[in-house]
């Protein structure tokens, strides 16, 4: 049987390869948080909205919500820019796990003399 890289996904990992990942995802955080101010600021500045709007953070820790909430003006405006800076946390983090990854896969072929 042949495997083909399209077969990879991360629906089928063992848990060992979910520790695996969630160790990464961990990593790039860490590293993102010590060499970008801008992630830094957007990550603060998440935090900041959701101590500010307690919704913010019910919505995010329920998966399902037994009744609805009832969100102020302000607390829309306040989603709303959480919601903003989420999409551009998860941008920096999807490049920085490709960077990581190249790195990763270059010293890995250092290590075997490929390169």
């Amino acid at each position: 049987m042949r495997i083909c890289l399209k077969d990879f996904s991360i629906y089928k990992t063992s848990v060992w390869l979910n520790a695996l990942l969630e160790e990464m995802e961990e990593r790039c955080q860490r590293e993102l948080g010590e060499e970008s101010e801008q992630y830094k600021g957007i990550v603060e500045e998440s935090r900041r909205l959701m101590k500010k709007c307690p919704l913010i953070e019910e919505l995010l820790d329920n998966e399902e919500l037994s009744e609805p909430l009832n969100f102020s003006s302000e607390d829309t405006k306040a989603l709303s820019r959480f919601l903003f800076l989420e999409t551009g946390r998860r941008d920096w983090e999807g490049i920085q796990m490709y960077l990581m990854g190249c790195r990763d896969t270059i010293e890995i072929l250092r290590l075997l003399k490929i390169i």
